[in-house]
């Protein structure tokens, strides 16, 4: 699969345009992708997080990376940018990242001017080229909103004051006298996990002086990183919310410089340089597991099944006739002992529940059930905290026992999951899938890991 390595103010990727049918074909699992090609750089990932092994041949030195920036066709905009972080988290949006994705699609092709437009998950954004060597691009980063001005969290190192923003992804913001000593590295991850922010958040170090603004940033899923455009965004929020006075034009990294464009009002703007380290291709040494982490089928499954049709109306409903009928005859007839006996890591099929649950008719043949022994409420809590780490959406929750849980696999479709949870247990019950893909299939890389993944 061909590969480009490029930065935006020392935020590093590994870049791929999924515009090229062969690319879309390794885009199976890319959250399993990114953390490959991350730890194939060098960077450490925290965490046993399951990824391919693989390796980069490239015209130039490989610096480490941050994540995986996937350039791809958009319905809403001109082109699309989706980032994946080192630890296969999908952030909202990403100011280097658009601005990299920005110059890879012009010099592509996708776009034919050098003014357009680009969707990510907070929304469609402007871009704009503006020449130079190494090439400048400016990018719109949205209208930031600040959530609250002076919170007080409390942590390891006692009672702090930050500034909480959103820029389309949350930013947690502190004001420190001294950045070269700031904790970044031990503050930083605490703070993003911290329970105030349920999906995690970035965390900015800001130092002000009468000249200029530094910034340092640990980010959700990544770590410290040379620089962050939603971060700059977020910093030059916060400035001006607690009164410190008018933003400065440019926001110091460790990277380079990045250019601020906002008066307090309307749309956040980011001007920056943009570099391409290195070309060339990347080679996955093995097929990937589906990962729990990310529910998605792998490559040589998606290609085994991408013939095979989806089933018809009326061959669901004779499958479900079947179902019923099945469910009648006697237990020896219709499983084996094996079949019978709960699935490994304790889900059960609704069709062998354990004696604790109440018998499940014919119609919930192919339910999950995960046992539990908490509270409905704190079971709910899990659910939303577990869709949020791992970028699968909440598509509808009625705020007490039932709700769907969605995910689109690229370039494929929506997989849907409904979730109930009874006294004893949850149900999980695939209900949308991508036309093409076997129910099986879907089931086994969507459900059961979810499953296993709410059970853990």
């Amino acid at each position: 699969m061909k590969v480009e390595i490029v930065s935006g103010t020392g935020n590093t990727f590994a870049l791929v345009d999924a515009f090229e049918p062969e690319t879309q074909a390794e885009l199976a699992d890319p959250a399993a992708l990114a953390t490959a090609m991350v730890r194939a750089s060098g960077r450490p990932v925290a965490g046993r997080i399951p990824a391919p092994s693989g390796s980069f041949t490239l015209d130039a030195p490989l610096p480490a990376l941050d994540g995986l920036l996937v350039l791809g066709p958009s319905s809403r905009a001109d082109v699309r940018m989706t980032l994946y972080n080192a630890d296969g988290s999908r952030p909202e949006t990403c100011g280097n990242g658009l601005r990299a994705v920005a110059l890879i699609g012009r010099a592509h092709g996708r776009v034919q001017r050098d003014r357009f437009t680009i969707e990510c998950d907070a929304g469609v954004r402007e871009a704009e080229l503006l020449g130079g060597s190494p090439p400048r691009v400016r990018v719109s980063m949205g209208v930031p909103r600040v959530l609250e001005a002076r919170a007080q969290l409390s942590t390891s190192r006692g009672m702090l004051e930050a500034t909480l923003v959103d820029v389309g992804n949350p930013h947690c913001v502190l004001f420190v006298s001294d950045l070269d000593g700031a904790p970044v590295t031990t503050l930083g991850p605490e703070l993003e996990t911290h329970p105030r922010f349920p999906a995690r958040t970035n965390v900015e170090f800001v130092a002000v002086s009468p000249d200029r603004m530094r910034l340092r940033v640990w980010e959700r899923g990544v770590g410290e990183t040379a620089a962050c455009g939603s971060g700059a965004c977020a910093a030059a929020a916060a400035y001006w919310s607690t009164g410190r006075g008018d933003v400065p034009p440019e926001i110091e990294l460790a990277g380079g410089v990045l250019g601020v464009e906002w008066n307090g009002m309307g749309e956040i703007r980011i001007v920056g340089a943009v570099r391409v380290h290195a070309r060339g291709e990347w080679r996955r040494a093995a097929a990937p597991a589906p990962s729990a982490r990310e529910f998605t089928p792998s490559a040589s499954e998606l290609k085994s099944h991408a013939s095979e049709p989806a089933p018809s109306v009326s061959e669901s409903r004779s499958s479900a006739s079947e179902s019923k009928s099945t469910a009648s005859e006697p237990a020896t007839r219709s499983a084996s002992p094996d079949a019978q006996r709960a699935a490994p890591g304790g889900v059960h099929s609704a069709a062998h529940a354990s004696p604790s649950e109440p018998p499940a008719d014919a119609a919930e043949a192919n339910v999950v059930l995960v046992p539990h022994s908490e509270p409905k409420s704190k079971v709910r809590e899990r659910i939303l905290a577990l869709a949020a780490r791992h970028s699968v959406r909440v598509e509808s929750d009625d705020g007490t026992t039932h709700g769907v849980l969605a995910k689109t696999i690229p370039f494929l479709g929506r997989a849907a999951v409904r979730y109930e949870i009874r006294e004893r247990s949850v149900a999980l019950e695939l209900v949308d899938r991508p036309r093409g893909l076997p129910e099986e299939l879907v089931k086994r890389t969507l459900v059961d890991e979810l499953a296993r993944a709410l059970k853990t």
